[in-house]
């Protein structure tokens, strides 16, 4: 059960997150962010020099 609970957040868009709005969404998309498991695998370094500390905030968010 866990794992499917996991798959199924992995492949969440990631404007369904916590504190995404159009904004953030915009940014995601223009590096290709789409999914939650896009951004649990994106460098916390490369969002924080993007989106600043809440860059590394939604990052925390998506791991978890």
């Amino acid at each position: 059960m866990f794992v499917n609970c996991f798959f199924n957040a992995v492949n969440t868009y990631v404007e369904d997150l916590l504190n995404v709005g159009r904004a953030t969404k915009k940014k995601f998309l223009k590096y290709n962010i789409n999914t939650i498991g896009d951004l649990s695998n994106t460098k916390p370094e490369f969002l924080k020099n993007t989106l600043g500390k809440r860059g590394v905030e939604l990052w925390s968010f998506a791991n978890g």
